[in-house]
């Protein structure tokens, strides 16, 4: 009998060893490789001293912290920006898209579509939002749809009312009023 209880003391200090993690180690594992947060079917309201300044709805976005804190937007993202009297002015879809939460750029990728409140259409595969700067951009191919024209392009800049806005390397068919 005592050969046993030898035998399963021996084992049981096997397993106990070899069976250890460092909790460091799996922390740090989870925190770069994994979401700490995801949520399906979401929205979210930005506002600026009580007004709405954005609305983000998303069928996933998931929720990254360690080092590069971000969110992931995947499976389409709708931002809706608003002006100071909650009136919409443009809307942005992509079917994805990554806000770096450090440098408030959000990047948004396949099937980019800007339209502005007053119908003008971009259509790109990737486009760059710059929260700080108040800016869209990309170098990326565009093209914009007006009433009157469509452009071609290979770089373009506006505000988030894409009223005004910069082209580069542009072609197409172009009306100028006289």
């Amino acid at each position: 009998m005592p050969a046993i209880k030898l035998i399963l003391f021996f084992s049981f200090l096997f397993f106990n060893y070899s069976c250890k993690n460092d909790a460091s180690q799996v922390k740090s594992f989870y925190q770069e490789n994994h979401p700490i947060e995801i949520i399906e079917d979401a929205e979210l309201i930005h506002t600026e001293f009580g007004n709405i300044k954005l609305k983000i709805k998303a069928e996933k976005i998931e929720r990254f912290v360690k080092d590069n804190p971000r969110l992931v937007f995947s499976n389409n993202i709708e931002v809706i920006f608003f002006d100071k009297l909650s009136d919409t002015i443009s809307n942005l879809k992509a079917n994805k898209a990554v806000i770096d939460e450090t440098s408030k750029l959000m990047e948004a990728r396949e099937n980019v579509v800007l339209i502005s409140r007053e119908g003008n259409k971009l259509e790109t595969d990737h486009l760059i939002w710059d929260e700080k700067k108040e800016k869209i951009y990309t170098e990326a191919k565009v093209v914009i749809t007006t009433e009157r024209e469509v452009i071609n392009a290979e770089g373009f800049i506006s505000d988030p009312n894409f009223i005004e806005y910069s082209l580069f390397k542009v072609n197409g068919v172009i009306s100028i009023e006289h």
